[in-house]
């Protein structure tokens, strides 16, 4: 990643100092690009979350999406499955299991 321009403007009356930073980075055969660390972490995306893509004319603005606690928990209940069952069989099992309980609670009337 190469840095190209760093600097601080100051901008109207209000003394507002605005730091711009301009970097360059290359798009790989399959468009992508990696966002450098220092402007994940200040878009607070730097290990989890996303970003949002804003299109004006003919610029490209980032915002960034901080990850939130179900990204934190994506994958966590792996560990405890123990292989993989349709859903179809997942609903017959719980048809079958009612109607065995209202079966039982027939007979007992």
């Amino acid at each position: 990643m190469t840095i190209i321009k760093s600097k601080a403007i100051l901008i109207n009356k209000e003394n507002l100092i605005l730091r711009i930073i301009i970097m360059y980075a290359r798009i790989s055969k399959k468009g992508q690009i990696t966002i450098p660390k220092a402007i994940r972490k200040k878009l607070k995306v730097d290990k989890e979350g996303g970003v949002l893509f804003l299109v004006e004319n003919d610029e490209v603005k980032i915002k960034g999406i901080p990850g939130g606690p179900a990204d934190r928990l994506a994958g966590s209940l792996g560990k405890y499955a123990k292989e993989y069952v349709p859903l179809d069989k997942i609903r017959k099992r719980i048809k079958g299991k009612i109607a065995d309980e209202a079966a039982g609670e027939a007979l007992s009337d």
